[in-house]
């Protein structure tokens, strides 16, 4: 493999590794919907067809057009993953929460509407920012 991938081979084990670690994280909180919660694994295997791609003939033209997909599909696969953290996040807390009326909140958490809630705003928006 010629020198000039590393860097990209890297960028894609990195993300890699950051997306089955919130896959994981996922099954954690829910694991029955988690588990068939397709896109990220859907995103993983066609990435994965594209690596297989890209080195089956181990020539430059082949690497060329398909590791790049591959990395847009684990950084797809990664977002969808992240995103549906959030959401199940949210669901969690908005479950526990539900039958508690603010005031009760603010008693029992004092940090829930100024930096539990904002955060979970927060880490929605900065998932859609950084979504290439």
């Amino acid at each position: 493999m010629p020198n000039c991938y590393i860097n990209q081979i890297t960028h894609l084990y990195e993300t890699y590794a950051k997306t089955k670690y919130l896959m994981i994280k996922a099954e954690e909180l829910d694991s029955e919907k988690s588990q068939t919660y397709l896109q990220p694994r859907l995103e993983l295997y066609q990435a994965f067809d594209h690596l297989i791609l890209a080195y089956q003939d181990a020539n430059e033209h082949n690497i060329e057009i398909n590791l790049a997909p591959s990395i847009k599909h684990v950084k797809t696969a990664f977002f969808d993953i992240a995103d549906w953290i959030i959401m199940l996040i949210r669901q969690i807390v908005n479950n526990e929460l539900r039958e508690y009326d603010s005031e009760v909140i603010k008693t029992a958490l004092p940090d829930y509407y100024s930096v539990i809630r904002p955060g979970i705003d927060y880490l929605s928006k900065a998932i859609s920012e950084n979504c290439e």
